[in-house]
């Protein structure tokens, strides 16, 4: 790990190299000021890396979340980076409560450092592993929940966030069918809709299961979709047996709960077809 700073204030250097002992002991290779790759936009105080994840800190002597380092941010999360990036200061620093949201926001992580340790008063987000919601989409009654699980899955656990996105999808599989039921357009009876989340898809891209011609509701991509997303609780319900697994399992968690909105917003488009 070089000793030498090109850009950081002496003020911060402290701090920085404090940061970096602590990433050492966590069996990190570091380094002072070197991009992430060639051609980044900006360079952070600190580099550390272990594989597979690799730490950026932004060490600063008086906090401040400025443009340069924003939109540095957003470039990471634009690439879905496998990376995590912290604010890094002294405990004495003080940020204001919009700077705070506005880190929150953007998944930038804030590190204290304090006379008996490094303190992680708020954890960073990963881009690979975290899931945007497309504004263009529109999921009726069913917004807060979809909303809901996200935040659950990037903030709080993956697991239990692709679960609850699991129930919205499967609830609305469930009320379309109903629905469609109900408005005299098939000729199965209600108590179809209570049977396993699968059957209730297969029945609505059945074409056989629809009275007066009509074309079934689900067409083929979407019913391969559905059922591809409805593999997601075969993910969570056996967990990895390894840390090389638990990499690709979570991978797959976010593929699998970034197609759920979209379904979810599929399903209640559909909803307005039925009368």
């Amino acid at each position: 790990m070089p000793n030498t700073f090109a850009f950081t204030p002496k003020e911060a250097q402290p701090t920085a190299e404090a940061i970096a002992t602590y990433y050492q002991a966590k069996g990190c290779l570091v380094a002072f000021e070197r991009p992430i790759s060639p051609g980044a936009p900006y360079t952070t105080t600190i580099l550390a890396c272990k594989m597979p994840l690799t730490v950026l800190v932004e060490v600063q002597y008086q906090p401040e979340y400025h443009r340069t380092f924003r939109e540095f941010v957003l470039w990471l999360r634009a690439k879905r980076a496998y990376v995590e990036i912290y604010l890094g200061m002294d405990e004495s620093s003080r940020l204001t409560a919009s700077t705070l949201q506005s880190l929150k926001e953007d998944g930038v992580g804030i590190l204290f450092v304090a006379e008996d340790g490094i303190i992680e008063h708020q954890t960073a987000l990963n881009p690979a592993h975290t899931v945007t919601v497309a504004p263009e989409l529109r999921f009726g009654s069913y917004k807060e929940s979809v909303f809901a699980a996200v935040n659950t899955f990037n903030r709080i656990d993956r697991k239990h966030g692709l679960q609850e996105l699991c129930e919205v999808v499967e609830d609305a599989t469930r009320r379309l069918l109903r629905k469609t039921i109900a408005a005299g357009w098939m000729n199965v009876e209600m108590k179809a809709a209570e049977g396993d989340w699968s059957h209730c898809i297969n029945i609505l891209a059945a074409a056989d299961c629809y009275l007066g011609g009509r074309d079934p509701l689900i067409d083929e991509p979407l019913k391969n979709d559905l059922h591809s997303f409805r593999g997601a609780r075969n993910l969570v319900d056996h967990p990895p047996k390894n840390k090389r697994q638990g990499g690709k399992v979570a991978l797959q968690y976010v593929e699998r709960m970034s197609m759920g909105p979209r379904l979810v917003a599929e399903l209640v488009a559909l909803f307005r077809r039925v009368s």
